[in-house]
């Protein structure tokens, strides 16, 4: 193929990240045989779960049909063999690059090698895949974390942050916390932080109904593998917002209480340890509080922290195009 008689390819991405890797990616490759487009579009679900292109690529209102399609989705790609990061289909002329099977780093960087990977292995023979590279579980896990961007559910926990931010207050106020706090050895005070974590998220992941069944997938290995990334991406928002709150805690806590006052309440000479398990005591009895303030908040960010439910809004979006068709 000529430069100038280029193959027109387009780039289906997801909105979020894959778009923004996949636009990123282009301008990293040296094209000059191709002409690569990159459209934003949900890629929908049929009803065995693959991701269809063919009808959603005439749906862009590109002029041209392309030669190629090159879809790249957020959702994670579990075959029995194992998980795929890249899935050619040469009878359709297209192909599947899944974002989570390459990793959590480096995603610009990597799409491109996939582009470039698809164009080079063309469209002309089999059926053929590409599988993630090794530890591939733990890398396409760490994958489906990084696409859920733990980070991003912290606003949407913000009754549950005000719930914690209240409690944690009492800490601040009751010298008979203060005292138990300066007497809990470290060790201690990291079980009570991790058992308030735990607390908070298994809360969020019952109340949101957020645990994947093991019927519902095709084993029980990627049943396993969409709940620990759900697990792991809620227990990750817990921790940014337990952070949060304890920064928020150990400076009003320095600001609201002397150190003259401090230490004649523990009976000797207060430093900033005894302020920091002040915060971290406090931090902990918000953050189980918090978990009931969680029951009240909008579920639509939580909800995205589980695939299973990703995948039912792509069937769903799917849905009306069917009805209008039929």
């Amino acid at each position: 193929m000529s430069p100038a008689n280029p193959q027109r390819v387009l780039v289906l991405a997801e909105p979020g990240l894959a778009t923004h890797a996949s636009r990123e990616a282009v301008k990293r490759l040296d094209a000059q045989h191709y002409d690569i487009t990159v459209t934003t579009r949900s890629l929908p679900l049929d009803e065995d779960g693959e991701i269809i292109l063919s009808s959603t690529a005439s749906e862009t209102g590109e002029g041209n049909a392309p030669d190629i399609i090159i879809g790249v989705t957020e959702l994670p790609r579990l075959a029995k063999s194992g998980p795929i990061a890249i899935d050619i289909e040469s009878r359709a002329d297209a192909a599947l690059i899944s974002l989570p099977g390459l990793g959590a780093t480096g995603h610009a960087r990597k799409v491109a090698d996939a582009l470039k990977t698809v164009l080079e292995t063309g469209t002309d023979g089999e059926r053929t895949s590409f599988g993630v590279r090794s530890p591939r579980w733990i890398r396409v896990l760490l994958g489906m974390i990084r696409v859920n961007r733990p980070w991003r559910l912290v606003p949407s926990l913000s009754s549950a942050m005000a719930a914690a931010a209240a409690t944690a207050a009492f800490g601040i106020f009751f010298s008979s916390i203060w005292k138990m706090a300066t007497a809990l050895h470290p060790a201690r005070l990291t079980l009570v932080t991790i058992m308030s974590i735990v607390a908070m998220t298994l809360w969020l992941i019952a109340y949101n109904r957020l645990w994947d069944p093991p019927r519902s997938r095709g084993t029980h290995t990627h049943a396993a593998v969409y709940n620990l990334a759900t697990v792991l991406t809620v227990g990750l928002g817990v921790s940014l917002m337990y952070a949060g709150l304890y920064i928020a805690t150990f400076v009003a806590a320095l600001i609201v209480i002397s150190w003259e006052f401090l230490g004649s309440t523990l009976g000797e000479p207060a430093s900033l340890a005894d302020y920091a398990k002040l915060a971290w005591l406090s931090a902990s009895m918000g953050t189980v509080a918090g978990a009931l303030g969680s029951s009240a908040e909008d579920t639509d960010e939580i909800q995205r922290a589980a695939f299973a439910n990703r995948e039912r809004e792509r069937r769903a979006a799917r849905e009306p195009d069917d009805a209008d068709d039929s």
